[in-house]
């Protein structure tokens, strides 16, 4: 579910206005952000539950319930204070990292890639993932069209089987079949 060069993410079709709003802003001004940001951590890390309230409010309806339960409302934001502990600038810089040019064509990319997306992610569309898809010559690609962004939370046993898998030698919708996690492919 990440972004890619292939179109600014401020500017990525599909994606809700608010969430392009908020993304021209960091693009266009990443320090005054980073500061803002910065200002905010000590709030969050002591209402820590503002961060899976943000998560969910961006979340597809399937992982609502998920991203409420105890659990993972506790490694969600554990998740984000950790990424955060030396402040937001290394989110932001990984941000813009993500949206500039990579340095070489994907078409040039030789080896297999194996791309999960949620089907109903509103961070990043779908349709942005499968633009990238289309230019790898060896893209596989997974997509649950009931999950969101976060479907990864609960599909890593998935992702972590099917690149196993590969490494084994074994196909990876074998790895998928025999996984215990549900879910679809489109590869």
């Amino acid at each position: 579910s990440s972004l890619s060069p292939l179109c600014a993410p401020h500017r990525t079709p599909g994606m809700q206005r608010r969430i392009r709003l908020a993304l021209a802003v960091v693009h266009g001004a990443p320090q005054p952000c980073a500061k803002l940001g910065n200002a905010l951590l000590p709030l969050i890390a002591r209402h820590p539950v503002l961060v899976s309230c943000a998560m969910s409010r961006h979340a597809a309806p399937q992982e609502r319930p998920r991203l409420a339960g105890t659990a993972e409302r506790i490694a969600a934001s554990r998740s984000f204070l950790d990424a955060a502990s030396g402040g937001v600038d290394g989110l932001i810089d990984d941000f813009l990292v993500c949206s500039r040019a990579w340095g070489f064509d994907a078409g040039s990319v030789a080896s297999e890639v194996h791309l999960w997306h949620g089907g109903r992610d509103l961070l990043v569309p779908v349709e942005h993932a499968l633009q990238l898809a289309a230019l790898l010559p060896r893209c596989r690609v997974f997509v649950d069209p009931d999950e969101g962004h976060h479907f990864f939370r609960a599909n890593l046993d998935r992702i972590l089987a099917a690149l196993l898998a590969r490494r084994a030698g074994e196909p990876a919708q074998a790895a998928l079949r025999s996984s215990a996690s549900g879910g679809r492919s489109t590869g």
